[in-house]
């Protein structure tokens, strides 16, 4: 009897839920048509009735309406009203109605619009493009879930004139990684590659992503480096009403997952996470001295030798399929007069890719011919070759909204590890100019750790509810980067022509072991005031305001290269891991076998410190010279100036200052309305190609 009391119990429960969840909640977000910015404090009205509610500071708002359609009024003083019939509430649903105004017109009428339920924000997006006087594309969040894009690299090559390189570099009309500058909610943010100028945005899962800017047209507000174009990476804000998701997913490709023939090695217990747990640190000290093997401590030599990693190629495993899971839960409270929010998100991705036909190769002009256009080879590689990638992203946000402020708290923590693993048959030009090519081999194991940490607070402030108030913004960041290449083992052979292979520095070098340490700061601060105002009779934006950005790089490299002395017939038949065998480290006894090459203990002229300040102030004014012509002129000083630390073959720098420039940079952008349906855009700026460290 007990479990059909339970039954009864659940079956009026169930009744009651529903008696009570007769409400929907409507909500959104209101944009200035005008400024491509949020509409603070406008009015959303039920027509018909006193209901009603106004846009809070971010031009969001939220509407607790019972089950039924609606028609639904938005207006705002000096501003076309927008009416949305049709508007389906449902019980225990939540509506979203986004919507976008423009000053009035006397020549308008009350603008009318039909909805079934919900806009797709995409559309918002579309039309911010539409009426920006700079040049910009975007990506929306449901443009992006709809790419099936688990990062933003992957996402960001559906949008126009952009391009990514090996899968994270992001190209602008064309142009250079120097030339393509990516930000971080506004704010900049150091790369993950010492070698590279932009940042890699693989490592940046959509899972955390509010949308993606592309700025293709400079103007003041925007960095002096800015060239071939800025990408503007938003994280997600603070939720309107309670969030939770969960996703779950997984990819396979016959060709590189279940594969018998996948090359991995030995790693670390924490590789899935990313980082090293220290199986691959140095293991000697790096200001060790290496004794040469005519000295008279040869036998440490051979125990300095003895403590690097013997493994140096691959094995053949199975390889696992493609995953990712991704969690986020947000919320908002009400705290008095005020809102406070929240919103947590971690995801996990772990990527497979194993290629049995790995080819790559350089090539360069004919020396001996120069009317020859053809290229000379110079290198040739083929093999096979298997990477894991796994990515674990963490982030958190804190948002506390009054009437008139809004202060926002955001921490991110990236961490990606990428191990690799091949085996490759090459020739190699001993000359270097395409000639005498000699037969090689070469076996590779690598692991390349990466992590961001981000802080940002944010604050934005309007000195009261009119339109023309002053909007005050500001931000203060610090970013820490790290980049570890730990263990890279290289190894090459060259192979004879009985068949048998041995060491030859002069034609594929010597083997070599190499620790490649980066660790990166980045303080910036940024203060931005606007005022809206009428000129010429018609609205207008003044904008001014200032930033300074700190970057500190520490940089070094521990590299060492093995010989053998002696019989080398343990490695004839190829097999690079008789290399490091104990049974064939150097022997004092019988003076021969496997050493560390004498002077290999570290060199300071394989590091640096470097630093770099900007300082800037701008001002810019948009305005309507005309019903259809837009203008912003602005104007930007920046005072750029790096210093360096370290030391060359013959001389050492202390903080030496090897740039000071300060200049102005100017940028007038137009935009013409030929219709309601057509624009023409016109820009002039002037920018800066910076170098990195």
């Amino acid at each position: 009897m007990k479990i059909y009391k339970y039954l009864i119990l659940g079956f009026f429960s169930f009744c009651s839920l529903g008696l009570f969840a007769q409400t929907g909640q409507l909500t959104g977000t209101l944009l200035d048509g005008e400024f491509n910015e949020p509409l603070a404090f406008a009015n959303i009205l039920v027509k018909g009735t006193a209901t009603g509610t106004t846009s809070d500071f971010d031009g969001k708002y939220i509407l607790e309406l019972e089950a039924g359609t609606y028609t639904i009024a938005i207006s705002f003083v000096g501003y076309d009203t927008q009416e949305f019939t049709d508007v389906d509430i449902r019980p225990g649903q939540t509506q979203v109605l986004d919507a976008t105004l423009f000053a009035s017109s006397n020549n308008l009428d009350e603008v009318v619009l039909t909805v079934s339920a919900k806009r797709d924000t995409e559309s918002a997006v579309l039309n911010i493009q539409k009426k920006s006087v700079t040049l910009l594309d975007g990506l929306s969040l449901q443009s992006i879930k709809k790419t099936g894009a688990g990062d933003v690299a992957s996402a960001i090559k559906t949008v126009p004139g952009v391009s990514v390189q090996d899968g994270k570099y992001v190209f602008v009309r064309g142009l250079g990684d120097r030339y393509s500058k990516t930000v971080l909610n506004g704010v900049e943010i150091p790369g993950l590659d010492p070698d590279r100028n932009t940042v890699q945005l693989d490592v940046f899962p959509t899972e955390i992503i509010e949308n993606i800017i592309v700025v293709k047209s400079a103007s003041a507000e925007y960095p002096a480096d800015f060239t071939g174009g800025i990408i503007n990476i938003v994280t997600k804000d603070m939720p309107t009403k309670k969030e939770a998701s969960l996703s779950l997913g997984a990819s396979y490709n016959p060709d590189m997952h279940f594969n018998d023939e996948y090359l991995d090695y030995d790693r670390s217990d924490t590789d899935f996470l990313g980082y090293d747990d220290g199986t691959r640190d140095l293991p000697i000290n790096r200001y060790q001295r290496i004794p040469s093997t005519g000295g008279s401590n040869t036998n440490l030599l051979g125990n300095l030798t003895d403590r690097f990693p013997k493994q140096l190629r691959a094995e053949q495993e199975q390889s696992f399929l493609n995953y990712s899971f991704g969690a986020t839960y947000g919320d908002q409270h009400e705290v008095g007069d005020n809102r406070l929010g929240y919103l947590v998100s971690l995801s996990y991705d772990n990527q497979v890719q194993y290629y049995d036909l790995f080819q790559d190769g350089q090539s360069v002009k004919d020396v001996f011919d120069t009317s020859n256009n053809q290229l000379r080879p110079v290198l040739t590689s083929n093999g096979q070759q298997g990477q894991t990638t796994a990515l674990v992203n963490a982030m958190g946000g804190l948002t506390f909204k009054t009437a008139l402020s809004k202060y926002k708290f955001t921490t991110l923590h990236v961490q990606q590890g990428e191990s690799l693993a091949g085996f490759y048959s090459q020739t190699i030009s001993q000359d270097g100019t395409g000639g005498g090519l000699e037969p090689v081999t070469k076996d590779a194991l690598q692991w390349t750790e990466r992590g961001i940490t981000n802080f940002l607070l944010t604050g934005d402030h309007r000195t009261s509810t009119e339109n023309d108030a002053w909007k005050i913004d500001w931000a203060l960041s610090g970013t820490f980067n790290k980049v570890y290449d730990k263990n890279h083992r290289i190894t090459p052979l060259q192979r004879a022509d009985n068949g048998s292979f041995f060491v030859s520095p002069s034609a594929s070098t010597l083997p070599i072991q190499i620790w490649r340490w980066t660790n990166e700061e980045n303080w910036n601060g940024k203060l931005n005031i606007a005022k809206k105002y009428t000129l010429f009779d018609r609205p207008a934006n003044l904008k001014f305001g200032g930033s300074y950005v700190f970057k500190f790089r520490d940089f070094s490299t521990d590299d060492y290269t093995f010989n053998i002395q002696g019989d080398d017939s343990f490695i004839a038949d190829g097999d690079v891991n008789q290399l490091l065998a104990s049974e064939n480290i150097w022997n004092l006894t019988e003076d021969q076998g496997t050493f560390l090459s004498f002077g290999e203990e570290f060199n300071p002229i394989n590091a640096y410190e470097g630093e770099q300040q900007i300082s800037a102030l701008y001002i810019s004014n948009e305005f309507n010279v005309h019903e259809k012509l837009k203008l912003i002129l602005g104007l930007r000083t920046e005072e750029f100036v790096t210093y360096y630390t370290g030391a060359s073959t013959s001389e050492t720098f202390d903080r030496r200052k090897n740039i000071d420039n300060f200049d102005f940079y100017p940028s007038a952008n137009a935009i013409f309305a030929v219709s309601d349906d057509a624009n023409i855009r016109g820009s002039y700026y002037r920018t800066t190609a910076r170098p990195s460290f």
